[in-house]
């Protein structure tokens, strides 16, 4: 199960590329390669927080351990145990479901290599703070800043969709944690994984099924669509000037 949420994290053409021998580009590379030591690391950290407890110092830890951190980056959001999911931080769980998979994955989230690019694009622009009179070696490639915008203006639509659902989650006096991370579970589309909240506050589900939750579920529906499809792609469609000819 944890092999295929793998495949299911990582993008196709990478494992097509990869079984058949082929070399791949550095953005690729760079991007499999992170994701891969980002999970790798993160299942040893819960995995020494399992074993600090003698319920959990067993063989199987590991596997329980690896299989939860793939879960959330496959934003499949199962849970192996439910006593392991006490293990790992709220804002490691909101943290990795919202960033998600590879390109071209079926995971959801914001995806590791936006983030990659986001980090070497912050790197760029402190260099230039530093030292702004200093030349550049060699020129960027054409077309990083106009990707640099794009990658950027993403991020903020991004974040701007998850705030707005998780205050209107808050409205109904939703408990701030589950507020957060509802909006995150809608808009990286990994539902099961409200399971890793401890269930003593107020569900959503409960708001939304009781009289007057409407707006909550309609809310819940279009973050869903905005997360499924591109934020930009459908925000493009939804724009005055989109429609003029």
């Amino acid at each position: 199960m944890t092999v295929f949420m793998v495949a299911g994290a990582a993008t196709f053409l990478i494992i097509k590329a990869m079984t058949a021998r082929r070399s791949l580009g550095r953005t690729a590379l760079a991007e499999a390669g992170t994701g891969i030591f980002a999970i790798l690391l993160a299942a040893v950290l819960l995995t020494v927080a399992l074993f600090s407890s003698d319920q959990y110092a067993t063989g199987q830890t590991f596997a329980g351990a690896l299989f939860s951190i793939v879960s959330l980056v496959s934003t499949s959001g199962i849970q192996f145990d439910n006593e392991i999911g006490m293990f790992i931080p709220f804002p490691a769980v909101l943290v990795i479901v919202m960033i998600g998979g590879i390109y071209g994955s079926t995971a959801g989230g914001l995806k590791i290599g936006r983030v990659l690019y986001m980090m070497r694009d912050a790197g760029r622009e402190l260099e230039r703070l530093v030292h702004p009179g200093a030349i550049a070696r060699r020129s960027e490639p054409a077309g990083v800043s106009q990707a640099g915008r794009i990658v950027w203006t993403y991020f903020f639509a991004y974040l701007i969709v998850f705030a707005i659902l998780a205050a209107v989650t808050a409205f109904y006096r939703v408990d701030f944690e589950y507020a957060l991370l509802w909006s995150a579970a809608m808009i990286s589309n990994a539902g099961p994984v409200m399971s890793y909240l401890p269930a003593n506050g107020l569900d959503p589900l409960t708001v939304i099924a009781a009289e007057g939750g409407e707006v909550l579920l309609f809310a819940s529906i279009a973050t869903m669509v905005l997360g499924r499809i591109e934020v930009l792609a459908l925000l493009a469609i939804l724009t005055p000037i989109f429609w003029r000819r």
